[in-house]
C-alpha cells in the first residue's frame, strides 16, 4: 500500500519522490509507505489552500462553515467502528461491553465552537 499527498484536489506523489515507511508496532513490519512531503509540496498545498479560501470558503458565512464542520464530525462518529479498525490495522479491538474502543476521538466535543444550529 502506498499513500499519496492530497493537494489542490488531486492525489499525487511528493515532488521529491521520497517515501516514509509505516511500521506495524506489533511486529515492526512495514505495512505501507506514505509520501514524504518536502518544501515544494508544502508550498503547493499552501498556495492551493489560499486560493480555495479566497475563492469561496473564506466568503462563506460562519454558520455555514460551522454546519459543514459539524457534518464532517457527525460522519466521523458514524464511521467510528470502521475508522477504529483501520487505525489498528484491521485488528478487532473490543471494549468490555462488546463495542469498539473509542480509538477515534469524539470530535463532536472539539467542534462545538461557532454558531450552533437553532431548533425550529
Amino acid at each position: 500500500m502506498r499513500g499519496a499527498l492530497f493537494i489542490d484536489g488531486a492525489w499525487r506523489d511528493a515532488r521529491n519522490r521520497d517515501v516514509l515507511p509505516v511500521i506495524n508496532p506489533a511486529d515492526e513490519t512495514i505495512i505501507a509507505e506514505i509520501a514524504a512531503a518536502g518544501a515544494d509540496d508544502i508550498d503547493d498545498a499552501v498556495t492551493a489552500a489560499r486560493r480555495a479560501f479566497e475563492s469561496g470558503w473564506g466568503r462563506t458565512r460562519a454558520t455555514e462553515r460551522a454546519a459543514f464542520l459539524r457534518a464532517i464530525a457527525a460522519s466521523i462518529v458514524e464511521q467510528k467502528a470502521a475508522l477504529s479498525r483501520l487505525e489498528v490495522e484491521g485488528l478487532v479491538v473490543r471494549a468490555p461491553d462488546g463495542g469498539f474502543l473509542p480509538v477515534v476521538p469524539d470530535v463532536r466535543a472539539r467542534w462545538r465552537w461557532g454558531p450552533q444550529p437553532t431548533s425550529t
